[in-house]
């Protein structure tokens, strides 16, 4: 009896990846605390629609930070606040260009502060 279940179970998962990997998704990007706040003053301030390259645009340019993604909703993140995009793809972009975008700044940040540390003040 326990064979049989298992070979079901393996048939139904089998089935379910392949029907899931042949379907179009969504993007389900999920955003940190700082963000979230960040983005319920940009929806208070715009209500225009705006395309997707420059969202991709504005989101490199602001700090936007985001925590997970995935191609569909997940359970734990029913509660938080999630950016969705049209298609995977493109949520996977905005998440790896602000991952980016975020270590460049990092990196500037050292930068400045070692140059910073180098200074030395002459009385």
């Amino acid at each position: 009896m326990e064979l049989k279940t298992i070979h079901q179970v393996s048939e139904f998962s089998l089935k379910f990846l392949e029907d899931f990997s042949k379907a179009r998704h969504k993007g389900y990007l999920v955003l940190s605390l700082a963000s979230q706040e960040e983005e319920e003053k940009k929806l208070e301030q715009k209500d225009e629609k705006i395309s997707e390259e420059k969202k991709v645009e504005e989101e490199k340019k602001s700090n936007l930070s985001f925590v997970d993604f995935a191609p569909c909703l997940l359970i734990q993140n029913q509660e938080k606040k999630i950016k969705i995009f049209e298609t995977f793809d493109e949520g996977l972009d905005a998440y790896f260009s602000t991952m980016e975008t975020k270590s460049e700044r990092t990196e500037f940040e050292q930068k400045a502060w070692k140059k910073f540390e180098n200074i030395k003040v002459f009385y």
